[in-house]
């Protein structure tokens, strides 16, 4: 591996690294629309639309409406007239309102859902019986008590927020509790058990009573309630980044502003004749973002073609000039090409299938360095990724869960 490409592989696995600190998020409008996006060196990382409408979060007392056995699935009413799919095996552990759960659901049950997915196109809306209510710190999920600690903070940290956690549990009285509670502990917690313990115990008290309280009032409201709704949309954008990730906020919208004002430290109103926009050349920024070739270093490019069934990345030669040793010549733009690769998958929020077409390597162990190049650039991802393998025909097969839209749905 190259060593430009390996200080910079290096680095992102830092969750604080020095290039992090001057990295910013900037809220403004591009083509009618509100968007957040992350710059860090110079560079666009994230862009999302700020969509007001927004259901994804939202917590319903649902009543199904039937069960379809062949698709493993049941069909959930959880306002008049609105239905959502439920895939059975996202009820492992549901909370019913109307009868003690006996492993089964049936028509007629009332329970609690989590609206989990937007509808897309002739996709209804998804449901999640696995209620769950995040912060920067923790993640509280209603299912088998357990404890995880973002993978991104050292080992050692990780032990010792487990260890603590464990005894907290071991001493605490929540009064009469009927629900088995999980937690994530993720990085930003980290961070502050690091700064202040007592700081992150006190916070994990308050954040987990809250949650069983949350709870316990949503068994006695009536059927069809939503008894969550979603964050205001300007504080949901920004809990997409990580405050580690960013310096500051700047915003040239006056409503972002005042919404965010008191939920984050670093945040400036950008209020100048000369536009964000223009400061940051965010349209030409935006526009790379949506083009089908993407340059390299070494003077070749990618071709990424967005399709129904699955994304296709080809990696070319194009102007790379090869040298006398051609082995190496193609290993390096193969390094490049993962490492540009994986940056437009996140900027792009590509999900699903992902077929990449490298440049064919002679030797094995270049192919299992490139799936090690690969799998390192996934863990830093904070949507699940599974580098699975080179086929024999030289693609390598990847598969990313869908959270949000992916760049191009956002504008459609």
């Amino acid at each position: 591996m190259s060593r430009k490409i390996m200080q910079f592989h290096e680095g992102i696995q830092k969750d604080s690294h020095e290039s992090d600190k001057a990295a910013k998020v900037l809220i403004t409008t591009y083509q009618d629309k509100e968007v957040a996006l992350l710059i860090k060196e110079k560079r666009l990382m994230n862009l999302y639309t700020i969509e007001n409408d927004t259901k994804v979060g939202n917590v319903y007392v649902g009543k199904v409406k039937n069960m379809v056995k062949d698709l493993e699935a049941c069909f959930v009413e959880i306002t008049d007239q609105e239905i959502a799919y439920l895939p059975l095996a996202e009820t492992k552990s549901p909370i019913l309102l109307n009868r003690k759960y006996d492993g089964r659901l049936v028509q007629g049950d009332e329970l609690l859902v989590q609206l989990e997915k937007e509808p897309i196109k002739t996709k209804q809306a998804s449901l999640t019986t696995k209620i769950s209510l995040s912060s920067e710190c923790f993640v509280f999920t209603c299912e088998e008590a357990c404890i995880g600690v973002s993978a991104k903070l050292d080992k050692g940290i990780r032990e010792q927020i487990k260890k603590c956690l464990h005894e907290l549990e071991s001493e605490a009285d929540y009064g009469e509790v009927r629900f088995e509670v999980s937690c994530i502990v993720r990085t930003d917690g980290g961070k502050l058990f690091e700064k202040d313990s007592q700081e992150f115990i006190k916070k994990y008290k308050q954040e987990k009573q809250e949650f069983l309280d949350f709870l316990r009032k949503a068994l006695h409201v009536t059927c069809f309630t939503c008894v969550k709704c979603n964050l205001k949309p300007y504080l949901a954008i920004l809990r997409r980044f990580p405050t580690s990730c960013y310096s500051e906020v700047i915003t040239d919208l006056n409503e972002a502003y005042t919404s965010l004002q008191g939920h984050c430290e670093n945040i400036r109103y950008y209020d100048d004749d000369f536009s964000l926009s223009k400061l940051y050349g965010l349209n030409s920024k935006i526009d790379e973002a949506f083009s089908k070739k993407v340059w390299l270093p070494s003077g070749g490019y990618l071709v990424i073609e967005q399709t129904e069934c699955l994304t296709t990345i080809d990696v070319n030669s194009g102007k790379m000039i090869k040298g006398n040793n051609k082995e190496t010549s193609i290993s390096k733009l193969n390094e490049e090409a993962a490492l540009e690769a994986y940056i437009q998958i996140r900027l792009r929020n590509l999900s699903g299938i992902i077929i990449i077409d490298f440049v064919n390597m002679e030797s094995k162990d270049e192919e299992e360095k490139l799936i090690d190049m690969m799998k390192g650039l996934a863990k830093t991802d904070p949507v699940h990724t599974s580098v699975i393998d080179i086929t024999p025909l030289g693609l390598m097969e990847i598969t990313r869960k869908k959270v949000y839209k992916s760049l191009k749905e956002q504008f459609v």
